[in-house]
């Protein structure tokens, strides 16, 4: 029985960006998700310590950036990842900025496919 592709459906997509350690974390956390708030004005903050900060920015997407990576995670996205590009657009212009990001070293694209 051959496999069909089609039939699968994302189940979740987290899309991750690595960096040397940013000091500049301890003060500019909170500049860089104020700018997602403006985009997304749900957002809560689920976990916050001084080296990692962890929020839901809806019902289907958590974020979060420490010291050296910042990643995001969406729930049941579409099978165009629209989702991701749209948040993308929103968390990595203000991390690079205010975190003085001059270099990644991975960024990563992780997919998880499933059928009913």
């Amino acid at each position: 029985m051959p496999l069909n592709l089609d039939q699968f459906t994302p189940w979740t997509a987290t899309f991750e960006v690595r960096y040397d350690t940013a000091f500049l974390l301890w003060d500019h956390t909170g500049s860089i998700w104020m700018e997602v708030k403006k985009r997304y004005p749900e957002v809560k903050v689920e976990q916050a310590t001084p080296n990692q900060v962890r929020v839901a920015v809806d019902d289907r997407t958590q974020a979060v950036i420490s010291f050296d990576r910042a990643y995001f995670t969406v729930s049941k996205p579409k099978n165009d990842l629209r989702e991701l590009l749209s948040f993308s657009d929103v968390l990595f212009p203000a991390l690079f900025q205010q975190l003085d990001i001059a270099g990644l070293s991975r960024v990563g694209l992780r997919v998880i496919y499933g059928k009913q």
